[in-house]
């Protein structure tokens, strides 16, 4: 359709475009090409048309902030975004959200962690609307529904509108029966049963719709944590704490300090992802350097081996979980190998049976030669007996259930990652250390996996470091009396 006369905001574009940007701008009365132009590159587009509207001030151009402008340039179809309190990440999403309605006619579904935030980013785009239908009069079809969670835009004749902005709060199943071009999921993080709701607003989306979540986070050990710390799910991740907004000084930080106290202006303005527990395992810890292995290999369809360095010389040195999971023939296992010098070299992990799991072990064993202590509990004693029977090498049972021993182990081994004396590449372990916090039982506190997480890689990597320390004639491990291994010769 052809646009009508042009009204656009030319003081809002600023520094920020170039003579061609305001040419295509000017041509927009005659010439159609340069709506291409501006479908193309919304960092034009949201400044030249939209506006905002401020507590001081009431309506102003939308004039972006750096950080804006910037994401706007550069997001991709997957985007997860974790933010600071007032720094425009909602006005910023939305706008695209509106931009790539307008100009591509994509329908945009939007979710609020709850039903006020859901209103409230339906009225920014709203007003984005009415601002492209004034400064570009017939870009947009007359909106033929509207309602206090959806603007519908179509043609009276057609009986059914063409595309559509609807925004609702999250649930496990908001939209059944939407296949939105664009969805935007705000406040993952605070959104109740998020996995839940997470698939349902993915399954209300289209393939190859974009997608973005945008957050203030709160701890890893959410699903929103989890998929940021997941760097296979192929989102990209864009961390802005308060810094980006230009408004807020340095003197500005320390009183909102002041006021809301070191962990929550951590959580909510610097962007750190504060567990609900303290966490054991300090964040800026040398040995957690997560890396691509050698290669993967998967086992089963259940688990995976994972291989950062070729055997070389020995010995080597495994710590062996075989917990409990969802079912008593479906557990989860992890077998954790450490060379001399602490460094991560293999790592099995999976869901996979005692007899299953102890085939995984045997082989490695075998070409990492050295000790490999299979936790008791659960179903080591199982993992043991068929280890011994697959003849796997340098076997040797081990308990972590005495309170002293754990304490002493874990202790051990959260100094070993802080100074980078021992390493851990699994991205996987790297994030059960991050989601293993102190939770207060009995009014004492224990350090164990965040609620709904697990701990195995932690547990089978304290194991093993443990075992290196006792080679090099560590102290005693049991506060009374020598482990049952620290004996045995290899």
């Amino acid at each position: 359709m052809k646009p009508g006369p042009v009204l656009w905001n030319r003081d809002a574009l600023g520094d920020t475009a170039d003579e061609d940007a305001r040419l295509a701008l000017n041509a927009c009365r005659t010439d159609l090409d340069a709506l291409a132009y501006l479908a193309a590159r919304p960092w034009i587009a949201i400044p030249a048309f939209f506006s905002i509207t401020t507590q001081d001030e009431g309506i102003l151009p939308f004039r972006p902030w750096p950080w804006q402008a910037e994401w706007w340039r550069s997001a991709t179809p997957r985007e997860m975004i974790a933010k600071s309190r007032d720094i425009g990440a909602s006005h910023a999403t939305v706008a695209l959200a509106v931009h790539r309605m307008a100009f591509y006619g994509h329908s945009v579904l939007i979710l609020g962690n709850r039903e006020k935030t859901a209103k409230t980013l339906l009225g920014f785009a709203r007003q984005f609307i009415r601002d492209l239908q004034r400064g570009l009069p017939g870009l947009l079809p007359p909106a033929i529904r509207e309602n206090t969670t959806e603007t519908a835009f179509g043609f009276p004749t057609d009986g059914q509108p063409r595309f559509y902005i609807l925004a609702l709060p999250a649930g496990e199943d908001p939209a059944r029966s939407q296949r939105a071009m664009f969805g935007l999921l705000s406040e993952h993080a605070a959104v109740q049963w998020a996995p839940e709701a997470w698939a349902g607003f993915v399954g209300a989306l289209s393939p190859g719709a974009m997608v973005i979540s945008e957050s203030t986070p709160k701890g890893l050990a959410g699903h929103h944590g989890t998929m940021w710390t997941d760097s296979r799910n192929g989102y990209r991740k864009v961390l802005r704490d308060w810094k980006v907004n230009p408004n807020h000084t340095e003197a500005w930080a320390t009183e909102r300090l002041r006021d809301l106290g070191p962990t929550k202006f951590a959580q909510e303005y610097d962007v750190e992802f504060i567990q609900s527990g303290r966490p054991f395992f300090a964040r800026d810890s040398i040995g957690l350097a997560p890396g691509p292995p050698l290669r993967a290999d998967d086992v089963d369809g259940l688990g995976t081996v994972s291989i950062w360095e070729e055997p070389k010389v020995g010995p080597y040195y495994g710590g062996i979980d075989p917990s409990g999971g969802v079912s008593d023939d479906c557990n989860f296992a992890v077998h954790v190998i450490l060379n001399g010098d602490g460094r991560q070299v293999v790592e099995a992990r999976g869901r996979w049976t005692p007899d299953r799991f102890a085939a995984v072990i045997a082989p490695l064993t075998k070409r990492y030669p050295g000790l490999h202590f299979v936790e008791e509990e659960n179903h080591g004693h199982a993992v043991i007996l068929e280890c011994r029977n697959l003849q796997a090498v340098g076997i040797r049972p081990w308990q972590t259930g005495r309170g002293d021993n754990r304490t002493y182990m874990l202790d051990r081994w959260e100094l070993a990652l802080r100074r980078g004396h021992g390493t851990i590449r699994s991205e996987d372990t790297v994030n059960e250390h991050r989601v293993f916090v102190y939770i207060e039982r009995n009014g004492r506190l224990r350090a164990e996996a965040a609620p709904g997480k697990t701990d195995d890689g932690v547990i089978g990597s304290a194991i093993a470091w443990q075992a290196i320390q006792s080679t090099r004639g560590a102290s005693e491990v049991f506060a009374a009396g020598r482990s049952m291994w620290e004996t045995e010769d290899f």
